[in-house]
């Protein structure tokens, strides 16, 4: 899983902050406590400058990436390729999909100018270094029950193509192994379910959302599930061959 019309990007940090330089001070022993009173005077003030927000860093950040020849002024997929790699991640990792939660972007692989600098000047970010140092606060989105059911509803979207309704089975189960099959031990066995059996070649909204309550209700062993509630067909389907597979087994 990429962004669309792209290629894989690599996995190496590639250091982009220039270092600022240092004064030649000429000066005598006795002139030495002089001297390090005016490094500092010159560099606390850009010391303090690094740390804080700058609307001006951040936007200049932007233009690193953004696709020249796109009229709609934004990143497109060729930029997040080089932006994440920069990152020290890329486009096949859950970082796409939680970065673009956070900044609440309106089509995944893209992000316009205003939705780089409203979000990231709301957080405080206007670098690389400073969104890296985020990650583990991203990351802790997936541990959260109530941020990940958000993340997830609103990866459906993400997923699927322009003016279609359905996600591609395929697209599905990558989104579902980034995102659920760590903490959700269904997933796991829905993903060879669809594999092996392959009684669909899209996933629908209906589907999507009601894997969530699936896997959030429905007990390990399927015992409690309940074959004349609302499921769609999919789920009656899954849960007779994981029953198939326990008598099997048995």
């Amino acid at each position: 899983m990429g962004v669309k019309n792209s290629t894989t990007a690599g996995t190496n940090l590639t250091a982009r902050r220039a270092k600022g330089r240092g004064q030649d001070m000429d000066g005598t022993m006795n002139g030495r406590s002089s001297t390090e009173n005016v490094i500092k005077r010159v560099r606390k003030p850009k010391m303090e400058e690094s740390s804080g927000f700058s609307l001006e860093r951040c936007i200049q950040w932007f233009e690193d990436y953004k696709d020249s020849e796109d009229i709609e002024d934004r990143i497109g997929p060729n930029g997040m390729e080089k932006w994440f790699k920069d990152l020290g991640t890329n486009t096949n990792s859950v970082h796409i999909i939680l970065i673009s939660w956070r900044l609440n972007v309106s089509k995944f692989g893209y992000i316009t100018r205003g939705e780089w600098t409203s979000a990231f000047g709301a957080w405080g970010i206007d670098s690389n270094d400073k969104l890296i140092s985020k990650f583990p606060e991203l990351e802790a989105a997936l541990r959260n029950p109530e941020q990940l059911k958000d993340i997830y509803r609103n990866t459906f979207n993400y997923s699927k193509e322009d003016n279609q309704r359905s996600v591609g089975v395929e697209v599905a189960i990558e989104m579902w192994k980034l995102l659920l099959s760590n903490n959700y031990s269904h997933v796991n066995h829905l993903v060879q379910f669809l594999e092996k059996k392959k009684p669909v070649k899209v996933i629908t909204k209906d589907q999507w959302i009601s894997l969530w309550a699936f896997v959030n209700n429905v007990c390990e062993d399927c015992s409690n599930y309940d074959p004349t509630s609302a499921w769609p067909v999919l789920f009656d389907e899954y849960v007779e061959w994981r029953n198939e597979q326990s008598g099997s087994n048995g």
